[in-house]
């Protein structure tokens, strides 16, 4: 029989944490459909970001892997919270080197696109690693909390 109420995660105890990953992956999601660069070619939105981000190792620009560390912070985060906000700290300082992006790389002759600005994308999505490094940092709070009680 199915219930009429949706959960989130089972582990997300409190109603902050449902809070906090609620406002996170709505951050990400809205981030998706949102200009994420400026550059001398065309505006790019976040969804080929999402897309065609993971290349970026090309160019030593590495923030795109902030996404699977912060999934896989969420994996650990119920059983090893310690490993989940170490994770998710280095996605979080993964996510800061957008601000330094200047170009994307085409294969052309042209050679590379230039990087104008940040589109409120951009920001949007720093703001979703900000909210996942905040839920983990409190969940590891917490375990060390329950440790020190028991």
């Amino acid at each position: 029989m199915i219930s009429g109420k949706l959960h989130t995660f089972k582990f997300f105890r409190s109603g902050s944490d449902r809070y906090l990953f609620s406002l996170g992956v709505s951050c990400l999601f809205i981030s998706l459909f949102l200009t994420t660069f400026y550059t001398s070619d065309n505006p790019l939105n976040g969804a080929w970001v999402l897309i065609i981000g993971w290349l970026g190792f090309v160019v030593f620009q590495f923030s795109w892997y902030a996404n699977p560390l912060n999934l896989l912070a969420l994996l650990f985060y119920s059983t090893r919270p310690l490993v989940a906000f170490l994770l998710s700290f280095l996605a979080l300082l993964l996510a800061t080197q957008m601000f330094g992006f200047s170009e994307i790389p085409t294969g052309y002759a042209q050679g590379k696109i230039f990087i104008k600005e940040l589109g409120f994308g951009a920001y949007i999505w720093y703001v979703s690693q900000v909210v996942f490094f905040v839920l983990f940092a409190s969940g590891y709070i917490k375990s060390c909390i329950k440790k020190t009680r028991l």
